[in-house]
């Protein structure tokens, strides 16, 4: 089986791009797959090499143009991006690659739209079509098609009146809006819709037969992934370090109070709460203008008390280190069974894979960093 490889590109700004090494001599990478957010690579070069300089014999590395790409043994690519920095010290060039999700984080939104009764993945596409098409912005990015049954934005109207304390509430509630004098962050947007709606996304970058890359962006509603049955994760088998356990007392509520639209004691107000939990009362607040009616704060209620009592099952555990598997099954997005018995007793719990990093050519162990799935449901 051959070794992994790192390929370098650069993007003609116009959804092309040229591919312009095939084998950058990368030491000690640290490869990054991220669920609803950029991939990364790090590493470094540790000498100059001559294909990879210009003829004044500086680096053909540009910032905000170059790409990267890791391809694993079955020449596949695991991870890639484009290259958002790098440093030099001495010899030695350690580049950081970024997701190309990562290029809407800082782009500001630079026109005026608003949308009613719109699926929120049809405002996604709307964005990144958005950040495409200014000039010099086209990564080449295409969008899954996927839908969901969720609807947002409502006409647009003026809500005036006056609380039972005198004070005069103006403000404007309705449609989706995304414009230049509010919205700073495209990337931003779409994680807000993301926790929102919910959906994943996943980015994904795949080689095709002439050399060249397709890149995509996976949309799924509510997730990404499947449960996997058949992967089973036990403590002295597969995992070879037995995890930390969190208990956060910020996850030990018995209350959930929300707060909606309006100002005052006109605002949309809901509370769930759970008696008989053997610990103080704790309330866990909510404050969302985005809320705007009794029902839909009551719903949110219900469904965040729900999650909070769930977590009381058991604490959380953040990451696994699967050892010596450099075909792991699962990707990110997918549920896998974790089990081991603890010092403090025995777990057992599903977990949602949401980052996985590798070191090859230094490891084949792979961390997983991973979060109960038994509440995200919820």
């Amino acid at each position: 089986m051959s070794s992994w490889r790192y390929l370098l590109g650069r993007l003609d700004m116009e959804g092309g791009e040229e591919i312009i090494e095939g084998e950058v001599p990368m030491d000690s990478p640290q490869l990054t797959r991220t669920l609803s957010g950029p991939h990364q690579i790090k590493g470094n070069i540790g000498t100059p090499v001559q294909r990879l300089l210009d003829a004044s014999g500086r680096p053909l590395l540009q910032r905000w143009r170059s790409t990267m790409y890791a391809v694993d043994p079955y020449n596949r690519i695991w991870t890639g991006g484009f290259l958002r920095d790098y440093s030099i010290d001495g010899p030695s060039l350690s580049p950081d690659v970024v997701g190309f999700t990562a290029y809407a984080q800082d782009f500001p939104y630079e026109s005026s739209w608003y949308g009613v009764d719109v699926d929120p993945l049809d405002v996604v596409r709307h964005i990144w079509d958005h950040v495409q098409t200014r000039g010099e912005s086209n990564l080449g990015l295409k969008l899954a098609n996927t839908t969901s049954p969720i609807r947002i934005g409502t006409q647009l109207e003026d809500v005036n009146f006056v609380t039972a304390a005198g004070e005069e509430v103006q403000f404007e509630a309705g449609p989706v809006k995304l414009n230049y004098w509010t919205t700073d962050s495209c990337g931003g947007k779409v994680d807000e819709l993301a926790g929102d709606t919910p959906f994943d996304y996943l980015e994904e970058h795949d080689l095709r037969s002439d050399g060249t890359i397709a890149h995509s962006l996976k949309l799924g509603y509510p997730s990404i992934g499947q449960r996997r049955d058949e992967v089973r994760l036990i403590l002295g088998e597969q995992v070879g370090k037995m995890p930390s356990e969190d208990y956060d007392g910020d996850d030990s509520v018995t209350r959930v109070m929300v707060l909606g639209s309006g100002e005052g004691r006109d605002r949309v107000y809901a509370v769930a709460a759970a008696s008989g939990q053997a610990q103080l009362r704790r309330t866990l607040t909510i404050d969302d203008k985005k809320i705007k009616t009794k029902t839909d704060a009551q719903a949110r209620a219900n469904s965040e008390l729900r999650r909070v009592l769930a977590l009381r099952k058991g604490g959380k555990i953040a990451n696994l280190v699967v050892r010596d598997d450099p075909d792991f099954p699962a990707d990110v997005g997918d549920e896998v069974l974790y089990g081991g018995d603890h010092d403090w007793g025995a777990v057992e719990q599903w977990v949602k894979i949401v980052k996985m990093t590798r070191a090859p050519g230094t490891s084949d162990d792979l961390l997983l960093t991973v979060v109960r799935a038994d509440t995200l449901s919820l």
